[in-house]
């Protein structure tokens, strides 16, 4: 492929951080993206009327958009199909096959659409040929009906379970799975035992539910391997252990492990109910940015959640971020992760963390922060934890984000807090030197949303620079400098990223430095304050459709 220049740095994000594109190389992203526009929408504007021929796809920035069918007499209520959100996308049935819209779309609240054009996607499925099988097979399944009386579903999704092991037990899984997708997002769900064959049941169920689940057979036969190889999604279920089972996600982005079944009743029921959000689109992220000491008000944020019964389902965290987030992902609760800081509440208990080495790579070693660490977060692994997080650090050669899934949660946070300079970085097996994701991604909202996550709050800990000059001592010492630099930069980059949040926290303690731990209680407390104040925005965030 000829490269190209970005022609907008603001597209080029913007397109990065959609699902449907995650897949493609940066040149390809900066094919699409010179190849889109981006368009605002105010509240109730329509975007276009059934019966009209408009040759375009759209992709959900930011707000919502319904897709309803208007009825024909003005007595009658329009019929409402879906509401998409951040992530998804339209207008592609009539994009590909020439046909008019079958329904009428309008924004709910205000929106920003990355819109592309007939001529523009030719040349983007012309580049880009795995772009154009994923159409041809959403085409495939976007099935339209005939309106009869009842609201249609805008697409339905063909879900396969297999379980080599026991069918009983895949039954079992489907059966909790589409009774919690019905109880958590209101989606329909069926499941189907024995199937005859896809277009069975894409005849008699798909646009009446929303999810068709398949219990396929435990034998491999053909039916299986057809089902397999032709479904929207498959959860495969295999034993880890006597005790536990684990499910994989194809397709998917990562051969990791998608989720633990545990044998407990109540984690099996936890462990399905955010399945089941994920699958439905409902799932709410929480993103945990830098800060050094500052982020301790993060601790703050958490404890309201907990206090308010604000459900989380995954986190991504950065540097300060990361520890706290995966210490609260491990099951600690937030007043048991305060009394942790509360063991440096003075200038010299904080000052017993610091090892210093000679500076080859950092003046830090960072091997007594790990001994800290490693009391509470042990030799847990991501699998071991009670609540999915990405951590986020960065690859100081090519200055790649890298986002950590699997392996050691310790070795992650450790890499993640490794401020360049500062500490020694994380060398990983295979050699690479990775320290803190704060250079790249200081508020890794991007993270959730390329993972499809349509619900975010963010908590960005970033001081500004104006607030680094406030604090700023007469003497700087030489890690004062390379921090303030650091975070001058991570403050710029974080004010663009936060933009694409739902909900924004924003705790900064006037005349607070990095370093100062000591103060966990003050930035605690602020913590706290900053996000009573956002909690309506955090409920409204929760129950919208």
């Amino acid at each position: 492929m000829r490269k190209e220049k970005t022609l907008s740095l603001d597209k080029f994000f913007l397109v990065s951080n959609q699902p449907l594109f995650q897949a493609l190389s940066n040149k390809e992203k900066i094919f699409v993206a010179n190849r889109s526009q981006v368009l605002e929408y105010n509240k109730a504007d329509t975007i276009y009327r059934k019966g009209q021929k408009r040759s375009f796809l759209y992709i959900v920035i930011s707000g919502r958009v319904s897709l309803f069918y208007p009825r024909k007499t003005p007595q009658k209520k329009e019929i409402a199909v879906d509401v998409l959100r951040k992530g998804d996308y339209f207008g592609i049935i009539s994009l590909l096959t020439g046909r008019s819209h079958s329904l009428s779309a309008r924004v709910i609240n205000d929106a920003r659409i990355l819109r592309i054009d007939e001529r523009a996607f030719k040349q983007i499925l012309n580049r880009i040929p795995k772009l154009a099988i994923h159409f041809s097979r959403v085409l495939s399944r976007r099935l339209k009906k005939k309106y009869t009386g009842r609201k249609e579903i805008f697409q339905s999704t063909i879900l396969s379970v297999y379980y080599k092991g026991d069918s009983e037990y895949a039954h079992y899984y489907a059966v909790n799975l589409a009774s919690s997708i019905k109880r958590e997002s209101g989606k329909r769900a069926i499941v189907i035992n024995k199937p005859k064959g896809i277009a069975c049941i894409l005849n008699n169920y798909a646009g009446n539910y929303h999810f068709v689940i398949v219990v396929l057979p435990s034998s491999h036969n053909e039916v299986t391997r057809s089902f397999l190889r032709q479904s929207d999604l498959c959860h495969i279920i295999s034993e880890r252990d006597k005790q536990t089972r684990v499910v994989k996600k194809v397709p998917s982005d990562s051969k990791d492990i998608y989720a633990t079944l545990p044998s407990d009743k109540d984690e099996f029921d936890k462990t399905i109910r955010r399945i089941s959000r994920e699958t439905s689109g409902v799932l709410v992220g929480l993103v945990l940015g830098s800060g050094g000491a500052i982020g301790l008000a993060q601790i703050g944020v958490l404890e309201v959640l907990e206090e308010e019964n604000i459900p989380i389902d995954i986190i991504a965290g950065v540097s300060i971020g990361a520890l706290i987030g995966a210490l609260w992902a491990c099951g600690y609760k937030a007043a048991e992760i305060e009394k942790i800081y509360a063991q440096l509440n003075t200038k010299l208990k904080t000052l017993t963390l610091i090892d210093i080495t000679f500076p080859k790579r950092g003046f830090l070693a960072g091997r007594r922060v790990r001994r800290f660490l490693a009391r509470y977060l042990k030799n847990k692994t991501f699998y071991d934890i009670k609540l999915p997080i990405k951590i986020v650090a960065c690859d100081i050669k090519t200055r790649d984000e890298v986002v950590i899934t699997s392996g050691k949660l310790i070795n992650a946070v450790m890499a993640s807090i490794a401020i360049p300079g500062v500490f020694n970085p994380h060398v990983t097996k295979d050699k690479r030197l990775l320290v803190d994701g704060g250079i790249v991604n200081p508020v890794p909202i991007s993270v959730l949303s390329r993972a499809g996550i349509k619900r975010i709050i963010a908590v960005n800990s970033m001081p500004s620079p104006e607030d680094v000059v406030k604090t700023a001592t007469k003497k700087q010492t030489l890690l004062d400098i390379i921090v303030n630099s650091m975070n001058s930069m991570e403050y710029r980059i974080a004010k663009y990223a936060c933009r694409e949040a739902d909900v924004y926290i924003h705790p900064i303690l006037r005349g607070a430095a990095w370093y100062e731990f000591y103060r966990a209680k003050e930035f605690i407390k602020l913590g706290k304050r900053e996000a009573r104040k956002a909690l309506p925005k955090i409920r409204s965030l929760i129950k919208r459709s």
